[in-house]
């Protein structure tokens, strides 16, 4: 829930079928509800919150991928800049399941299943 609307919407400027779960009526789910949704529609979920990759590392998934936030910096701006920036290279590996983990200073990729 952290990650802003105004990044769904920068996504869906760059061409990408992006939801917030406000939009989705999921803003109270749990993040198993969130990550069985995800997996079903083929969605990434964009997250600030560590749960999710604790939580598919212990389920073993394959999907969804996950892009974890890691920033001081939290702002729409920054992160849809960052986007702009890593996007090209990570779309590919974000189809096979991976965790995507931003930092300020570097991008970080683990494989999934964990």
């Amino acid at each position: 829930m952290p990650v802003s609307p105004r990044t769904v919407d920068f996504l869906r400027r760059m061409g990408h079928d992006a939801n917030h779960l406000r939009e989705k009526g999921m803003q109270k789910a749990t993040d198993e509800e969130v990550i069985k949704v995800a997996r079903k529609e083929g969605r990434v979920i964009l997250t600030m919150d560590l749960d999710f990759p604790h939580l598919m590392s212990l389920g073993g998934l394959p999907l969804p991928s996950i892009i974890l936030f890691r920033l001081e910096d939290e702002r729409s701006e920054h992160i849809n800049a960052l986007l702009e920036k890593y996007l090209p290279e990570i779309e590919q590996p974000l189809v096979t399941g991976v965790i995507v983990i931003f930092e300020e200073n570097r991008i970080r990729i683990h494989d999934l299943p964990i």
